[in-house]
């Protein structure tokens, strides 16, 4: 014999009330990854009318889900989990869901950030740090507002990144980082950068101390993302002040092997990011101006939006 529909629909019920039970119980255990395994093997297909799943859930399930495997560093069964909550975002209502939109959208952030794509990412945190009506604390928008100028600082360089810190170097807010744990110093680092200043090795240390780990790992030529950042702006820096540099020059300016300043350049000036020539016989680097016009980014803190930048930089990465 066949069960009784109802009899079915009891034990999905049954079925979804243990495993988000176990999910709990984990989660009390610090098993992040395990919680979230849990979670995603409910069953979400409504096909029952006595248990089924709205649009906000469906994506709110998700959300958890990349969240804890957030809270492990694994970015990349995050991502797995944000895909899933995507493909029914578009279907949740922002002013009666907005709770799960914000959560959504922190995850968006958190994972383009433990992915090291920092120019979307800085636009993300960007975004959520300007949420009105109330639904975020203060002292969380400072919070945003400190994570976007990580990520802006961290970025490779170049327009994108010059756009993006123009929004957090016009940000009234900006300042304020000063007082918060974790953030003091980012205002000096990020107006430096945008003034397009030389940045020097103390000027960096309150910065390097708030950074998480996937944040400054090694990637390559025996350089951090840090290392790399400044790195990139510094040579952008010295094509404002010098035609001509011999690389000897360039690297003792630089406090770097005379090698690594050459590798360094001729990277940035392969990939568009600095224009110049290398000539190696005489030991010379010949610099020309970076294409990023100075009174463009002035204008971007007046009249750039935020979609404009985050299609932008989502195209380039």
């Amino acid at each position: 014999p066949h069960p009784h529909p109802q009899a079915g629909s009891s034990m999905k019920g049954t079925d979804h009330t243990l495993r988000r039970r176990i999910h709990e119980f984990k989660l009390t255990q610090g098993d992040y990854s395990g919680a979230a395994n849990t979670l995603q093997t409910l069953r979400i297909d409504n096909s029952s009318p006595h248990y089924t799943f709205s649009p906000a859930d469906e994506c709110g399930v998700f959300v958890t889900c990349a969240e804890c495997y957030l809270e492990d560093d694994d970015a990349v069964a995050a991502e797995g989990s944000l895909s899933r909550a995507s493909s029914v975002v578009d279907d949740v209502d922002p002013d009666k869901d907005w709770g799960v939109m914000l959560r959504y959208r922190s995850v968006v952030a958190r994972v383009l950030d433990q992915g090291r794509k920092f120019v979307p990412a800085a636009n993300a945190y960007y975004e959520l740090s300007q949420t009105a009506n109330g639904r975020v604390e203060e002292d969380e928008l400072m919070q945003l507002l400190g994570k976007a100028v990580t990520c802006a600082v961290l970025a490779r360089a170049g327009t994108l990144r010059t756009k993006i810190l123009g929004l957090v170097v016009g940000d009234d807010r900006l300042g304020g980082l000063d007082l918060v744990e974790g953030f003091r110093g980012h205002s000096k680092i990020s107006g430096k950068m945008f003034r397009r200043e030389i940045i020097r090795p103390e000027d960096m240390s309150e910065f390097v101390k708030s950074l998480a780990p996937h944040q400054n790992v090694r990637v390559g030529e025996g350089m951090t993302v840090v290392d790399r950042a400044v790195m990139e702006h510094n040579l952008v820096a010295v094509g404002r002040v010098y035609g001509k540099i011999r690389l000897s020059d360039l690297g003792r300016l630089l406090n770097v092997s005379e090698e690594k300043a050459l590798a360094v350049a001729c990277k940035m000036i392969s990939g568009g990011a600095l224009q110049g020539s290398v000539d190696e016989v005489d030991g010379i680097l010949t610099l020309g101006e970076d294409g990023e016009d100075e009174g463009g980014v002035r204008d971007t803190m007046a009249r750039l939006g935020q979609c404009a930048v985050a299609t932008e930089a989502l195209m380039a990465e």
